[in-house]
């Protein structure tokens, strides 16, 4: 299939020619590949899936009925069924095996980003650190997953509000005459985003606190952020808005 595709491409772009004519390339190579594969033990398989997956594309009438076809496939054509159905156990396979690899993928990278909190508090009071604490929160991987799904629970809650929020300011304002609407909005829409940012940047220190205060649980750590926070909400928007000049640029770069 793929040489096929492969094939047909390399022909349109030696010839010249529009996406019909790479559709008519394609077939006449598809073609002389299902020929090629006859003697194989898969050829009437491959046929039968070609004839619904057509059979559906051409279909034009609504989803559930369009599933109907395969349904009916499955129950009464047997080649298809012996073809599409292992390739379909392979694919859910491979489907879990991905999200796997994804999820401790994701949970190494998140273990070494708070790593990398650690050896930063201490390079900051030492002056110096060591590799290893870059490993150092491996330990901690039940903590660090905790916090970050409460964290973001929080957060996700936080945005509803926020949501509501807006939709209520929408609303109000839409009770007024143009000139007022047009200056009440903007007013308070503002208000409810300043109001957002600020809770969300109480929970900006959990990292740190989870890799440099161990002994404190879940929900300790999110308190512990919450109070080293307060009077520091501004200084952390004004430092995280100095970087904006830096990611416009890095967004420049192709």
């Amino acid at each position: 299939m793929e040489e096929a595709f492969e094939e047909a491409a390399d022909y349109i772009e030696d010839e010249g020619g529009t996406i019909d004519d790479f559709m008519y390339a394609f077939e006449d190579v598809l073609e002389d590949e299902m020929y090629k594969m006859e003697d194989d033990d898969d050829y009437e398989g491959v046929v039968a899936f070609f004839e619904v997956l057509g059979d559906s594309l051409n279909y034009s009438g609504s989803l559930p009925e369009f599933f109907e076809i395969w349904d009916e496939a499955l129950e009464e054509n047997d080649d298809f069924a012996d073809f599409f159905r292992p390739m379909m156990r392979r694919a859910v396979w491979l489907s879990v095996l991905s999200c796997l690899v994804s999820l401790v993928a994701t949970l190494i990278t998140m273990v070494l980003q708070y790593g990398y909190y650690g050896y930063s508090l201490e390079l900051f009071r030492t002056g110096s650190s060591r590799v290893g604490k870059l490993f150092s929160a491996f330990p901690r991987i039940l903590q660090i997953v905790g916090t970050s799904i409460m964290v973001g629970i929080y957060a996700f809650l936080w945005s509803l509000l926020y949501t509501v929020v807006a939709v209520v300011v929408v609303f109000i304002g839409s009770l007024f005459d143009g000139e007022i609407d047009a200056l009440i909005i903007p007013v308070l829409w503002l208000a409810a985003g300043v109001f957002y940012v600020a809770i969300l940047l109480r929970y900006a220190l959990v990292p740190f606190v989870v890799v440099d205060e161990s002994s404190l649980g879940v929900f300790a750590c999110i308190r512990r952020s919450k109070e080293l926070m307060k009077g520091r909400k501004f200084k952390l928007f004004v430092l995280e808005l100095s970087f904006i000049g830096w990611s416009i640029l890095i967004s420049l770069i192709p």
